[in-house]
């Protein structure tokens, strides 16, 4: 299947052009009438572009776009600046109850 090696074909050079929205092949690969192919087709744009598509024909502009938003905060965060990663935030160290944090 051609989405299946998306990144393999982007590293050719070549801008992607990904025209996967409500088509036939998912529907047939997961039993769905082409009135619920919705998420399916959003799954399918996610997948192209963290293969490398650059251009994407949908029918829901604003779901593909909130998707390929979405995959640019995760994909571009600084995992050092995460809340998670302070010590202080850490469910499993111990806390004295009655330090108040201030010197």
């Amino acid at each position: 299947m051609l989405l299946r090696e998306s990144q393999r074909l982007a590293e050719l050079g070549y801008p992607l052009l990904l025209s996967a929205s409500n088509k036939t092949f998912l529907g047939e690969l997961l039993g769905l009438d082409i009135t619920q192919r919705r998420d399916a087709s959003l799954a399918a744009a996610a997948l192209g572009i963290v293969g490398g598509c650059r251009v994407l024909r949908v029918h829901d502009v604003r779901g593909t776009v909130r998707v390929r938003d979405v995959l640019d905060a995760v994909l571009s965060a600084d995992p050092g600046n995460h809340p998670g990663n302070d010590p202080a935030n850490d469910p499993h160290q111990a806390h004295d109850p009655h330090e108040s944090g201030r010197p």
